[in-house]
């Protein structure tokens, strides 16, 4: 693993004593440049797990928005996304997109800054700026503070910042990024009996964080059979009988790697 300096903006805010002429206490906000630390990977140690096999609507080469909207270059045709792991955190590849449309291109860094980690960075960085706000909008006597400024939040602000730049990783000329393990899910939609249906789908979740409930509806790779074998009970439980027969010739997915 090697280190290298990502630039990103981030922005945080002041604290500055009311007085005569501002009675509250004034916020500024600032925006800052910041070389954050980010991770460089090999092949030793970013090994690959997973390839996920699914269904996606591919447009060639596309980046923009213009791009997606021609139909011409889209087509509806089944993707592999690998998934590697590092450190016990699977990643997969950043890839232009819209909605549920992919492109067959891997997302360069400027688009990744802009698009990823600083559209995450002010996610992250409005929470510190909004909790600083709240506590000295309420500070019952801050005017014993000998100076203007009271605080800043630029340390807190950056370290958010740099956690949002920690789920990002560099590997193979590709940026890679953080994600929940694939599984497989099924749900029902409509009444039964081919009103509506049962489906079949590829998701990503953590299925430790769910409730109860909720794991019934999902399936570790491993579990890939049992997936199917529950979902064609409860399709043919429902009426589904045109899903019941579409069950019967569902491909591996979810490919494990050795």
């Amino acid at each position: 693993m090697k280190l290298f300096k990502l630039e990103a903006h981030y922005s945080y805010i002041c604290v500055f004593r009311r007085s005569n002429r501002h009675r509250r206490n004034l916020h500024h906000i600032y925006t800052k440049s910041y070389e954050f630390d980010c991770r460089q990977l090999d092949e030793k140690e970013f090994k690959k797990v997973y390839v996920v096999r699914d269904y996606a609507s591919v447009y060639k080469d596309a980046k923009t928005l213009d791009d997606f909207r021609d139909s011409s270059k889209g087509k509806f045709r089944l993707v592999d996304t690998p998934i590697r792991k590092y450190k016990g955190k699977l990643y997969r590849p950043v890839m232009y997109s819209h909605g549920s449309a992919v492109s067959t291109l891997f997302m360069d860094t400027k688009d990744v800054v802009e698009n990823e980690i600083e559209w995450q960075i002010r996610s992250k960085v409005s929470d510190v700026n909004a909790e600083t706000q709240r506590l000295f909008k309420s500070e019952v006597d801050i005017e014993t503070l000998g100076s203007v400024y009271v605080t800043n939040t630029m340390l807190k602000a950056r370290e958010a910042a740099q956690k949002v730049v920690n789920q990002f990783v560099f590997f193979d000329n590709v940026w890679w990024v953080e994600t929940d393990p694939p599984v497989y899910n099924y749900n029902t939609f409509g009444l039964g009996h081919n009103h509506g249906g049962t489906g079949f789908f590829i998701a990503y979740v953590d299925i430790n964080s769910l409730d109860k409930y909720a794991r019934k509806f999902y399936f570790t790779p491993k579990q890939r059979e049992k997936a199917i074998k529950t979902v064609i009970k409860v399709a043919a439980d429902r009426g589904d009988t045109n899903d019941v027969k579409r069950f019967q010739y569902i491909p591996e997915n979810i490919i494990i790697c050795k």
